[in-house]
């Protein structure tokens, strides 16, 4: 009887040292897997934090919007009265028309044609049906466009495609011409959307 009592207590005994290991092990298993969540947990924040990994949220984007290109740096503004558009960036081009004083304007691009034959009159000239005309057709302005046809050394032939008597032609003295050979044109864009070149000697911007 001493013997089954005894068998039986050793039985319960070894069972509960089984029990108690077991806890012992869930807490350890438990315990490494609070621990290894922990360190996903924080890898986590730091791809967060320096933008690396799939999941990190992306940083604010914090570049400056580019300007438009409609901006004031690209506006510019005619000076003077009846300042012609024309069609390319040389004197001789068609006209299009007349820009307003004061007209503000989009500015689209710049060039320096290598024209050596440009010039705006200085001051009023008379114009002729011929180089030796005797009768005045008509006056052109000062700041007007001219072509240079000739040059003797000391006096120019010019010519003038005047709207309504066709080609005209003086012969003037240096200082009646300012040459503007290489001198800035700008493409410009008027408000109605019209496109056409002026001289940039009659453009502010």
């Amino acid at each position: 009887m001493k013997k089954v009592i005894y068998f039986a207590l050793s039985i319960a005994l070894l069972s509960g040292i089984s029990a108690c290991g077991d806890k012992e092990s869930k807490e350890r298993e438990l315990d490494l897997k609070q621990k290894e969540l922990a360190l996903k947990e924080k890898e986590l924040n730091m791809q967060t934090q320096t933008g690396g990994g799939n999941t990190a949220t992306p940083a604010p984007n914090t570049t400056p919007t580019t300007a438009p290109a409609n901006n004031s740096q690209n506006m510019g503004t005619i000076i003077g009265k009846g300042v012609i558009i024309r069609q390319g960036n040389t004197v001789e081009s068609a006209k299009m028309g007349n820009y307003d004083e004061n007209e503000r304007v989009t500015i689209l691009s710049e060039a320096r044609p290598q024209n050596q034959n440009q010039a705006i009159a200085a001051k009023p000239i008379d114009l002729y049906d011929e180089y030796n005309g005797k009768v005045v057709v008509t006056k052109l302005n000062k700041g007007k466009a001219l072509v240079i046809e000739s040059f003797d050394g000391s006096m120019y032939n010019v010519s003038y495609q005047d709207p309504k008597y066709g080609k005209l032609y003086a012969i003037v003295f240096p200082d009646e011409l300012q040459n503007i050979s290489n001198e800035v044109w700008y493409k410009v864009r008027r408000k109605n959307g019209s496109e056409g070149w002026v001289l940039g000697k009659f453009l502010k911007k």
